[in-house]
């Protein structure tokens, strides 16, 4: 499932090749979507892209009167292609553009809906602070990892709590802190609170700054050659590897059913 990182590379790309274009057609070859064609033609065709946001791991496009939420989950792909690629189900077309926007999931489990009133969706308000965009005041930071008695892991994909973190940049966060996954979240410090609070904050800028997008989540054939990534993990991905600090091996358990990896020396 793509990041906040990802999401972020996506919906910049997405800005800077269609942001002001005009519908032009609709595509939507799956059933599976809780509108109809007809629908989304009345709503779309004709109308200008005025606005692509990001709101957490979501994807937004501002268009006329309303707004498209795009949640990849899983195993969705979005795509700046010629032609309809496979497993596609939505498309935008736009006019005088070489390049059509896509959403594909060859499972089906990616989620698209129609909103006119952003603010009042409950998946969006749902979210919490943006680990990006918002400040993320630490006040506000400290006072929920003190109340919640669960893993600190677990708590950091929590996008009720930090919106945008998942299973990847919470392990980074972590090493780079020095704070075990395993530890419940009221048994950190102040000080340790206001290192993994300095720790999210540099791990997410960081990634959108020198992560790629793999193509599972995203093909541009608007763009080549594409960007390479320059992202070097410390602890994720890395069971059995060296450390890179200290030297030790980096280990691999679940928390919550999420695979989490970390070095047993550098974080306690």
């Amino acid at each position: 499932m793509p990041e906040l990182p990802e999401v972020e590379i996506i919906v910049r790309r997405i800005r800077e090749v269609f942001l002001d274009s005009v519908v032009s057609d609709v595509v939507l070859p799956s059933k599976r979507g809780s509108f109809s064609m007809d629908q989304m033609r009345q709503r779309l065709i004709g109308q200008r892209l005025e606005d692509v946001l990001r709101r957490g791991k979501a994807i937004v496009l501002k268009i006329g009167q309303g707004f498209l939420i795009i949640h990849l989950r899983l195993n969705g792909q979005v795509c700046i292609v010629h032609n309809l690629p496979r497993h596609c189900i939505f498309g935008v077309l736009f006019e005088d553009k070489e390049y059509s926007l896509y959403v594909c999931d060859f499972r089906g489990l990616a989620q698209i809906k129609w909103v006119e009133d952003l603010d009042e969706d409950e998946f969006i308000n749902g979210l919490g602070p943006d680990a990006l965009y918002d400040e993320l005041a630490f006040d506000y930071f400290y006072d929920r990892i003190k109340r919640n008695r669960g893993s600190i892991k677990t708590l950091l994909m929590d996008q009720r709590f930090i919106s945008g973190i998942g299973n990847i940049y919470a392990v980074e966060a972590l090493f780079r802190a020095g704070i075990s996954p395993h530890r419940p979240a009221s048994s950190l410090s102040r000080d340790e609170a206001k290192r993994l609070h300095k720790a999210v904050k540099e791990v997410i800028s960081l990634a959108v700054k020198r992560a790629a997008v793999p193509e599972k989540y995203f093909k541009d054939d608007s763009r080549r050659p594409a960007k390479r990534a320059s992202w070097e993990f410390f602890v994720y991905g890395r069971d059995g590897q060296e450390c890179r600090v200290c030297g030790g091996k980096i280990k691999k358990t679940k928390i919550a059913g999420r695979g989490t990896y970390f070095c047993p020396n550098c974080q306690v």
